[in-house]
């Protein structure tokens, strides 16, 4: 079994990879004529869950094709995200400032940009041969987040 190492990509970026290959699948299809201006109004961030499953190509949400959105239900409908409090290995991959405000007034910096994260969640595997993937990008909406 393969462990999967989540990338996660903070609200301010898009998916930028995506395959339309014939292992893949080619139906990465929005399926509202109006998913290009949503996506283009930040609602692949602000409603990530909707925007994924009906605006893929808009949304830039297309890796791994369809086997990668059945393997992601698959993840999904048996995946326990409660946590044990111990500690992660995190990594961070990079990051990118694109934009600082500072406001000395209030005390306040404001940071825009994207900062990738990385690590092994052990409660989520598959079988890379079964699957034909070996990784697999999520929105971070899609992942346990600390309320």
């Amino acid at each position: 079994m393969l462990r999967a190492a989540f990338v996660v990509l903070l609200p301010c970026l898009l998916f930028t990879h995506a395959d339309d290959s014939p292992t893949g699948g080619t139906s990465c299809v929005d399926t509202d004529a109006k998913c290009p201006a949503w996506a283009s109004q930040g609602e692949c961030q602000s409603n990530a869950v909707w925007m994924m499953a009906n605006c893929r190509r808009s949304c830039q949400s297309c890796q791994g094709g369809d086997l990668a959105w059945k393997l992601r239900t698959h993840i999904a409908q048996s995946y326990d995200n409660s946590t044990n409090n111990g500690t992660k290995h995190v990594q961070i991959e990079s990051v990118r400032l694109n934009h600082l405000e500072i406001d000395e007034a209030k005390q306040v910096v404001r940071v825009f940009g994207r900062m990738v994260l990385s690590w092994n969640d052990t409660k989520v595997s598959w079988d890379r041969d079964q699957w034909g993937l070996s990784w697999l990008n999520f929105y971070w909406i899609q992942i346990w987040t600390r309320s």
